[in-house]
């Protein structure tokens, strides 16, 4: 079993969507996300997806994970390529944001 602690403070508050936002768009507009197949019979749409990131300038694979059978990647995209590909590939594929990058 694990166990955690957290600090109850003012500090130790999560960042609201709009903090988020923030972080995200300091980064040149690339952001996280995790990509993968809604079900079994949708993993060949990743190779799809892997394809049609090649043509996104900016964008990148981040990690290959996951186990037999349930593969995910985590991928850099630019915001704007990343809602055209949501559009494309919705249907067979998850696509959420990722944790936010935070530039250094």
């Amino acid at each position: 079993m694990i166990c955690c602690r957290f600090r109850a403070d003012s500090s130790a508050r999560k960042p609201s969507r709009d903090q988020d936002r923030e972080i995200m768009s300091a980064t040149n507009g690339i952001d996280q996300f995790l990509v993968a197949p809604r079900n079994a019979a949708s993993t060949g749409d990743l190779a799809a997806f892997e394809q049609a990131m090649q043509s996104v300038p900016g964008a990148a694979i981040l990690q290959r994970a996951g186990k037999a059978g349930q593969p995910r990647l985590v991928v850099a995209l630019p915001a704007a390529s990343a809602s055209h590909l949501r559009e494309q590939f919705s249907a067979t594929l998850i696509i959420e944001p990722n944790a936010p990058l935070k530039p250094f």
